[in-house]
């Protein structure tokens, strides 16, 4: 079966509602919806370094949405990046990966990569990942833990952990108080000191003003936990087809012992669940008991919430024109390795 495509050339028109509206609608209508197949997701990567290109391409005869965000490579060639899609059945995913080879062969791209946003439940047949495609490295969590939102409030308290429970409490009798907020730019502070804290790198003030004004007030929620006046944590959560995510958290040098992370995602996931929302995603859970994993610090936390813990598929290259995807592999793993000698170990967010 072919391929069918339909052009949208965003870079060359206005973005108007009535398409964003269509593809977030084809999208959420989907097996596996995800926030970063979202038409602002591509308009936000679309300003920091991307070039979002949407398509339609049959499988099995469905009609399916596929954003790609296309970067370059090197100077010879450009690639295309798949993130959560595409955004079929697992099942189908093989098939899905054969026409997106074809559509990367049709734009020229020097390599593709895909990352799908679902797990392998059941594995998909008759192979994975189906011939000519490569493992790589994950550019989203591979491994993540999602909490359901559907039980009551009470219900969904008395099924966390005893010390989670214990910990948002704490933060309520000493006085944090949580708020949701619309300027990134004390949350741009608090992420900075985390930064600097762990020897890592965040995105910066842009990014998540971007973020916020591009997906808009129905789709990025910004939280910060102050203390007497003093913002201590903040978090951003995006929303999408009945999914929060949890993107971004940071926290302040100070107060940190008054746990606001905690009442921050508890206020949040209690807003969320109200808005109609059916599960948080903890967008990141450390896979195994590695005391070395960069998410190890991170275990207590999550596993507080006694979410459901999800394996996704993984992330895979095509390489379409090989010489380059091999000189693009060679140069990243120098970039990886500089970083890593410029960084101290840590953890990638402030959660505690």
């Amino acid at each position: 079966m072919g391929i069918v495509v339909q052009r949208i050339r965003v870079q060359d028109s206005p973005v108007t509602a009535a398409p964003a509206r269509a593809w977030d609608a084809a999208v959420a209508a989907t097996p596996a919806p995800s926030l970063l197949q979202s038409w602002a997701w591509g308009e936000l990567q679309g300003g920091h370094g991307w070039t979002p290109a949407r398509r339609r391409v049959t499988v099995d005869g469905v009609e399916v949405p596929v954003s790609l965000l296309i970067g370059r490579a090197l100077p010879a060639g450009r690639f295309g990046y798949v993130p959560h899609g595409p955004p079929v059945a697992a099942a189908r995913l093989p098939a899905a990966l054969e026409r997106l080879a074809e559509l990367g062969r049709e734009l020229g791209l020097a390599f593709l990569r895909v990352e799908p946003g679902q797990a392998l439940e059941p594995a998909p047949a008759p192979a994975w990942p189906p011939p000519g495609w490569h493992p790589a490295a994950p550019i989203q969590p591979h491994t993540t833990s999602i909490v359901d939102l559907r039980p009551e409030p009470d219900a969904l308290l008395a099924g966390f952990k005893p010390k989670t429970r214990y910990n948002l409490r704490l933060a309520e009798r000493r006085g944090v108080e949580v708020t949701r907020e619309t300027d990134a730019g004390a949350f741009a502070q608090l992420s900075d000191a985390t930064a600097s804290r762990h020897g890592i790198r965040l995105a910066g003030a842009a990014y998540y003003r971007d973020l916020l004004a591009t997906l808009g007030p129905e789709r990025a929620w910004l939280y910060l936990a102050r203390h007497q006046g003093r913002p201590l944590a903040g978090i951003i959560v995006g929303r999408f087809a009945g999914t929060a995510t949890y993107l971004f958290g940071a926290s302040g040098d100070a107060g940190r012992e008054l746990m606001p992370a905690y009442l921050l995602h508890w206020r949040a996931m209690l807003d969320l669940r109200q808005a109609g929302d059916l599960q948080y995603d903890l967008w990141g859970f450390p896979p195994g008991d590695d005391p070395h994993h960069p998410w190890a610090g991170l275990r207590q936390f999550k596993a507080g919430w006694n979410g459901h813990y999800v394996e996704r598929a993984g992330a895979f290259d095509l390489p379409l024109r090989p010489a380059l995807w091999r000189a693009h592999k060679h140069l990243s793993t120098i970039r990886d390795t500089l970083r890593q000698l410029k960084s101290r170990s840590g953890v990638r967010r402030d959660d505690g």
